[in-house]
Order: structure tokens, then C-alpha cells, then sequence
């Protein structure tokens, strides 16, 4: 009886230890982690057994990296070493954004070794691989380019990161100050840190836009275009960013505090993420009242613009302008639905 006893728990010693659940879900590999805010210094730690399974290096297939207590870190705004400063990641650098905008958590494979494993933070939740070197910011250099596709890696060297396969494993908020021209990450909350519940949580919670931003006219969303963009009583601009890039936005922009618009411009306004799409009528109708009165428009987000502001168009191809809001009446109220990422 000794023996057989012997036999089967050499049996049990000897078989593989499988500590971590991988998801098949598109967002995320189950990672065991946890995430810190302390003296603005914000810390990703690998716990328990920590066997990862990553995309690898060699295409079709995956690698299983032990990272066990392998930690990642970078300094924010209120550090005497911020690791942000004048990475605006798209937005207007010269205007504060003061309400919340998600970032994502990454893991990046380098060479399917976990010493060269890296951590990094970005605002497109649908990266596969890293970007061409020249969009990498890190610890010690800004990127050459800085845009909403650009990404902080929490390294101080890029050498070898870029291009290389990633993955999604969470969120967290940060928010821009022109006073340190730099990121805070914001409190973490139970929407922030490591694992698909916290994914699900960002993906389904609303964010807002602050008036000014994204090229637009201080107090309101709209771009002045070589005109004066009209101001509106009311603003509130309103938005949700899906796991697979799309924004949808709620707009409602009502009443005039006594600044009309002028010029015989397009009136453009301004979205939280440029468009990787262009197009003319495939968007939702916006309500528009003006003086020749109420009307359904159509949403317009041109090449020529980069995909950086929307305007309208009537049913006749006409181009909404800022001079159509030369008194009073005045409404914007829509929804609009694009590919950010």
C-alpha cells in the first residue's frame, strides 16, 4: 500500500501546473496582476504563478512566459521625474482636459523571453503589434511622432520593441494639464487595472469632452475655420469608446449666451479621436434649428480634414456654415458613429 501511495503522488509531483485561465474572448489574455498608484508613481506587478500565454514571435503561434513578480512602472505629472511631459497623444496640448480618457494596458513579446517582456500604455484598445519606432514614446525620449496612435512604453529603451506582437490585459484613466503640459493617472478605481472585468467596465462607461479641445473654439466644440464658430448656452458632448475602436457620441449643444458665428465657412466640429474613415452619408442624421428652420443633416467626415472634425450637409448637398447661427436659434442635437482605431 506504501508503494502505490508513493507511486501516485510522484505521479501528481510530476504533472504540469497550469495557474492561469486564458481567455478566448478577442480583448485579453487572464493575467494575474495588480496595478498601484503611490506617490504618482504608477506600478503594474506580474503575482501568482504568472504563466502568460502571448501572441510570439513566430507568426500563428503563442509562447508561455513565466513573469512572475516582474514589475513595470512609470512616473505622472505630480512626479518630480514625470516620464509624460508634451506627449499630448493627439489632443490640444495648450488646453486642459480635464475629465477622463481610458487608457489601455499592454504586454509586448519581444523575443519570447521574459526579461524582454514589456509593459506599455495606449489609447487604441485594438493593437496587435507595437507601431513603428518612430510612435514609441518611453522613459527617457518622446517619439519622433505623437499622435492618438502613439504609445508609452514603460522602458527606457526602444530597442527592439517596436513591431512586435502585444496584448490587452487593461485599463486605466488618466487626464492632461497644461500646467505640467503632462498626464495624471487618476485614482484607480474598480473600472481600472488588469482583467476583462475591468475591460468590460471601460468599454461600457461614458466619457465627456471638454469645450476647446481638438482644434476647437474656446467654449464650445466647433472649430472656428477661419470664421468664428458660434457659442451655444448648453454643451454636452458625450461618448463611449468599443473594444473594436468604434466611438459613438452623443452631442447636444442648445441655446445662444450672446456669441453668434460668422463667416461663410463650413462649421466643423470637433470628436474626441480623429477618424481612420472618411465619409459623406453613411452616418446618423443630426437635428439642426436655425433660422430657416428645423432640419435632419447629414454627417460629413472628409478626407481633406484628416478625419479630425465632422460637418453637416441638407438634403440638397449643401454644407452647414457658422453664419447660419447669426442670431438666436440655435440647436445641434445628434449621435455620431466612427472608426477611431
Amino acid at each position: 500500500m506504501t508503494r502505490i501511495i508513493t507511486t501516485l503522488l510522484l505521479l501528481f509531483l510530476a504533472l504540469p501546473v497550469q495557474a492561469v485561465q486564458y481567455s478566448s474572448t478577442q480583448w485579453t489574455t487572464e493575467v494575474e496582476a495588480d496595478c498601484t498608484l503611490a506617490a504618482n508613481v504608477f506600478t503594474l506587478t506580474i503575482t501568482g504563478y504568472a504563466l502568460v500565454r502571448m501572441p510570439s514571435t513566430t507568426a500563428g503561434t503563442n509562447v508561455d512566459i513565466n513573469l512572475r513578480n516582474y514589475s513595470y512602472t512609470f512616473n505622472d505629472a505630480g512626479h518630480g521625474s514625470d516620464h509624460l511631459t508634451n506627449m499630448g497623444f493627439g489632443l490640444t496640448e495648450t488646453v486642459d482636459w480635464a475629465q477622463d480618457v481610458p487608457w489601455f494596458l499592454y504586454l509586448v513579446n519581444e523575443d519570447d523571453t521574459a526579461v524582454n517582456v514589456g509593459a506599455f500604455i495606449a489609447k487604441d484598445p485594438t493593437l496587435g503589434v507595437t507601431p513603428a519606432a518612430g510612435a514609441i514614446h518611453d522613459k527617457t525620449a518622446a517619439a519622433a511622432s505623437d499622435t492618438q496612435k502613439s504609445i508609452f512604453g514603460m522602458w527606457a529603451d526602444d530597442a527592439g520593441k517596436a513591431a512586435k506582437p502585444c496584448t490587452l490585459i487593461g485599463a486605466i484613466r488618466m487626464r492632461w494639464d497644461t500646467t505640467t503640459d503632462s498626464w495624471t493617472v487618476q485614482t484607480l478605481g474598480n473600472n481600472d487595472g488588469v482583467g476583462q472585468d475591468r475591460l468590460h467596465k471601460t468599454f461600457g462607461a461614458s466619457y465627456a469632452m471638454p469645450l476647446g479641445q481638438m482644434g476647437a473654439r474656446a467654449g464650445t466644440f466647433l472649430i472656428d475655420n477661419a470664421g468664428t464658430a458660434p457659442l451655444f448656452t448648453d454643451n454636452a458632448f458625450n461618448y463611449n469608446l468599443g473594444a473594436d475602436g468604434t466611438v459613438q457620441a452623443r452631442v447636444r449643444l442648445v441655446g445662444d449666451p450672446g456669441a453668434d458665428g460668422a463667416g461663410a465657412v463650413t462649421a466643423h466640429m470637433s470628436i474626441p479621436y480623429s477618424s481612420i474613415e472618411t465619409f459623406d452619408s453613411q452616418a446618423l442624421p443630426t437635428y439642426i434649428n436655425e433660422p430657416a428652420g428645423d432640419e435632419f443633416m447629414t454627417m460629413k467626415i472628409a478626407a481633406s480634414g484628416g478625419g479630425a472634425y465632422v460637418s453637416w450637409l441638407d438634403s440638397t448637398g449643401n454644407v452647414l456654415q457658422h453664419a447660419t447661427f447669426a442670431h438666436g436659434l440655435r440647436s445641434i442635437i445628434g449621435t455620431i458613429l466612427y472608426q477611431a482605431f
